[in-house]
């Protein structure tokens, strides 16, 4: 199987909805290869290439028949597992957005003073889970969440977002914002956050 890696703990492959895989049989003195790739969909020939379209697990078969010299031998039947997932989409660039911040003209980061409440809000909507890391040893979960820095530093924000509000879920996707925490309130080069 090219396209689907072969997981090393269990007995199955890993795919990707919308991911072409490349099938190749083994026996290459064959007649004839029919491939029931377990999701209603077949194919013949030695090597086919397919491409799920839905996430789940899929068992399909391999049947081969004939040995290719006078006797047809056969069916011979193999079989396959292949987990399927949908493919993780990068958030677009207003994956979030800050309240009660600055953004620094020079370096876009958020700025705030040492104490200000600063309101991180995740732009996507249909995850099922959004764990926050705020550089400082803390953490945060849920949609919107408020952090009160205690010591300037450059921090690095981390929202890692889990699910895509289906019955399947996707990630982690990881989001990274910079940000500065100084300690002056009225900061030189710093415009309200947009």
């Amino acid at each position: 199987v090219a396209g689907a890696p072969h997981d090393p703990n269990f007995d199955f492959y890993d795919a990707i909805a919308g991911q072409p895989i490349t099938f190749t049989a083994s026996e290459t003195n064959a007649n004839q290869w029919i491939w029931d790739f377990g999701d209603g969909t077949s194919a013949s020939g030695k090597s086919v290439v397919k491409t799920y379209s839905s996430p789940g697990m899929m068992m399909g078969h391999l049947t081969v028949y004939g040995d290719g010299v006078q006797t047809l031998v056969g069916p011979l039947i193999g079989s396959f597992t292949i987990s399927v997932a949908v493919p993780i989409l990068p958030l677009p660039s207003t994956a979030y957005t800050v309240s009660g911040a600055s953004r620094d003209r020079g370096t876009g980061n958020v700025v705030a003073g040492v104490g200000s409440p600063i309101t991180f809000t995740a732009s996507e909507i249909k995850a099922s889970q959004y764990l926050w890391f705020f550089g400082d040893g803390t953490t945060g979960s849920g949609q919107v969440v408020t952090k009160e820095y205690a010591q300037t530093g450059d921090w690095t924000v981390k929202l890692v977002i889990y699910g895509d509000g289906a019955a399947t879920a996707v990630g982690p996707v990881v989001v990274e914002i910079p940000v500065d925490i100084r300690s002056c309130l009225r900061c030189p080069r710093v415009v309200p956050f947009r």
